[in-house]
């Protein structure tokens, strides 16, 4: 096993693991909208060097590219860390992070629809336990303030009645500059760069295990910073979840052999 790609791995897990509590600090002081096109443009500034020298800029703009890397920065980063921030106006850092392992439910519905790739019962049998961790959380905090934002992270269509209702603010504060700094330079930028050296030299199965175990930092920090007061359904759900993302990667590391 490549050992800096292991180190890249888990590097990756704690600047992941870091995005749900940046996102809480940032609520107040930086609307959604505009924390994602400042980081984006800082994250294009990180990334300028390495496209200016091996001239590479051309890619991006060639009509071959172009529209794949739109539709990738759009619902591959834009919009996921949108409907993120928005939420974290109205839930913690630790519900945020559990929830979002029902990524790994559309992965398999749009591999299903978008080409073709059906899941196996052992892929069914581990996205049954994450909606079932889901809906624990989901469950204990219907109705209260929190369940808006729970809602959010799992079903971004109410992102735009939701976002109607954040208006355009920046404060320059020295939070402010640093949840902005995490964003474009780690989270958009070293984040991006030591995944794909990871999934490049490790088992792509190996990789996810330990990138969607990244909620339990998440809860760890947000307790530890006063974000979060972890309870037994907390607990309990990130348990069955994780447990439902590594039972999916286990699947699709036999099914790769």
């Amino acid at each position: 096993m490549n050992y800096s790609a292991l180190s890249a791995a888990w590097i990756c897990w704690a600047l992941v693991g870091l995005s749900p509590i940046m996102g809480k600090y940032a609520a107040g002081l930086i609307s959604p909208a505009v924390l994602v096109f400042l980081g984006t443009l800082l994250g294009v500034l990180y990334f300028t060097p390495w496209v200016t020298k091996n001239y590479k800029w051309g890619e991006l703009f060639s009509r071959q590219t172009l529209g794949k890397f739109l539709f990738i920065g759009t619902f591959g980063t834009a919009l996921p860390f949108t409907v993120l921030l928005i939420a974290l106006h109205y839930t913690t850092p630790g519900n945020a992070a559990i929830l979002q392992q029902s990524e790994l439910i559309y992965s398999l519905i749009f591999a299903a629809i978008f080409l073709r790739e059906f899941p196996s019962k052992g892929q069914l049998g581990g996205s049954a336990l994450i909606v079932l961790g889901v809906l624990i959380i989901l469950l204990k905090e219907q109705y209260t303030p929190r369940w808006m934002g729970d809602l959010l992270i799992v079903g971004s269509t109410w992102m735009l009645q939701a976002g109607s209702t954040q208006p355009f603010t920046f404060r320059p504060t020295a939070t402010s500059w640093i949840v902005l700094g995490y964003t474009g330079f780690l989270k958009y930028g070293l984040a991006m760069v030591v995944w794909y050296k990871a999934i490049r030299a490790l088992d792509l199965s190996k990789v996810t295990a330990i990138y969607l175990s990244y909620p339990v930092l998440s809860l760890l920090l947000s307790a530890l910073l006063g974000l979060d007061k972890i309870t037994p359904h907390q607990l309990l759900g990130l348990a069955i979840t994780c447990a439902g993302a590594y039972w999916v990667s286990l699947t699709v590391q036999k099914e790769g052999h």
